[in-house]
């Protein structure tokens, strides 16, 4: 099984009724994510993304995040709503579209972002145990002007 099937499979029995993604939308997701939270490293390299993943830029001082029991519990309390799963890394260019409240996902070995359709939150899951998981908000001068893309 792969881990696109994995991830589907957790998200479908803990109700979520994920919808699959194409990977053009799935590289709108992610492009439109990088943009809101890897800003700084852009303007500071010209490039979105660390060693091919996404979560980098959340342990390298360009962006404030929560970890470990602390990101947990901040994920463990935002609101249901449309909510997406998407691969945290250039290598596999999967995701999903669900609706309700986002679930717990275990899956070691993967790096994955979880983020509602309007871009105030993310849960930054890591293929390593040393490093997050990652809980981050958008900077405060991107309060009030999330701008998501429409959720086709």
């Amino acid at each position: 099984m792969s881990i696109e099937e994995d991830i589907g499979d957790i998200l479908t029995k803990a109700g979520r009724a994920p919808h699959v993604l194409s990977r053009k939308q799935v590289w709108e997701w992610q492009q439109t994510w990088r943009e809101r939270f890897a800003k700084e490293l852009f303007s500071d390299t010209g490039k979105w993304m660390l060693r091919g993943l996404d979560w980098h830029v959340l342990n390298s001082n360009y962006h404030e995040a929560f970890t470990k029991e602390h990101a947990l519990e901040r994920y463990g309390v935002v609101a249901p709503g449309p909510f997406l799963v998407v691969s945290g890394s250039r290598h596999k260019d999967f995701g999903f579209l669900c609706q309700g409240h986002p679930p717990a996902i275990s899956v070691g070995g993967f790096d994955l972002l979880i983020f509602p359709c309007s871009l105030s939150w993310t849960m930054a899951l890591t293929h390593s145990p040393d490093y997050g998981p990652f809980f981050v908000r958008p900077s405060d001068d991107d309060i009030g002007r999330l701008t998501p893309i429409p959720e086709s």
